[in-house]
């Protein structure tokens, strides 16, 4: 399928781009612009996900819409959650990126601490995905001096699963080839 192949080679394009800037932005210690790269990185991953988990017709629908500039008929939020059903952290990558998209108060992390801004509890469950992705320490206060020595692998891990489960796709894998990689 043509366009199978070439959605794959824009995702991969795409994904090649984000991880220079990634390595850019926080070698200049441009930790929003980074968050917004990770929050682009986390869509191609979702929309792959869900990729898989649409029938064959609706997929290349989907992915027709998208090679001929079409919006697709599903929202993110769908997406995001359906992504989220299988490990958790989407939806706080999602969210959190998002407020680096679009102008919000988080823009000031450098002299405010953009985490003090969401509950407790997701705090320390952010904290939590961190320490068992990446071994942040269970002791360090999060915010954006403490999160930055991370961006590169949290980066890295939504990548690695967006390319694994492209994979997948592009060898006609479906709903089943959805695990917690």
């Amino acid at each position: 399928m043509e366009e199978l192949k070439r959605f794959g080679q824009i995702v991969r394009s795409r994904s090649l781009e984000n991880n220079q800037a990634m390595t850019l932005l926080v070698e200049q210690r441009l930790l929003g612009n980074a968050i917004s790269v990770l929050r682009q990185e986390l869509d191609s991953m979702v929309r792959v996900i869900y990729l898989l988990s649409c029938g064959d017709g609706v997929r290349l629908s989907l992915i027709t819409d998208m090679l001929n500039g079409k919006k697709w008929n599903v929202t993110d939020r769908k997406m995001v959650d359906y992504s989220d059903q299988y490990w958790g952290w989407t939806m706080f990558v999602y969210k959190f990126g998002c407020s680096f998209i679009h102008l919000s108060q988080y823009h000031e992390y450098l002299t405010e601490n953009p985490f003090s801004q969401i509950t407790e509890e997701d705090r320390t469950t952010i904290k939590s995905y961190l320490n068992q992705y990446h071994n942040f320490p269970d002791d360090h206060a999060l915010n954006a001096d403490t999160l930055e020595p991370y961006l590169l692998k949290i980066f890295e891990k939504i990548r690695d699963n967006m390319l694994h489960y492209l994979s997948e796709l592009e060898n006609g894998a479906g709903k089943e080839a959805i695990d917690i990689h």
